[in-house]
């Protein structure tokens, strides 16, 4: 790793390495990681079913089912 004299981005970068590596080395397990820790921790989330901004585009994929979504038809 390359070291600069930001101690706050090296931490960062640190971290960031510490938990991929720890997730499997790829951002997709990094993902699972992070929304299994984030159903465990009971904490309330945002839902945004209804937001026609992450609708807009054709073609796009929800990242979690692979279900295609777009606008409304």
């Amino acid at each position: 790793m390359m070291m600069t004299k930001n101690l706050i981005l090296d931490e960062l970068r640190t971290t960031r390495e510490r938990l991929l590596a720890e997730s499997g080395g790829t951002v997709s397990g990094l993902l699972d990681r992070l929304r299994e820790d984030q159903a465990a921790s009971e904490r309330p989330t945002y839902e945004s079913a209804n937001n026609k901004a992450m609708q807009t585009e054709p073609g796009l994929q929800d990242c979690t089912s692979g279900t295609p979504i777009g606008p409304a038809r």
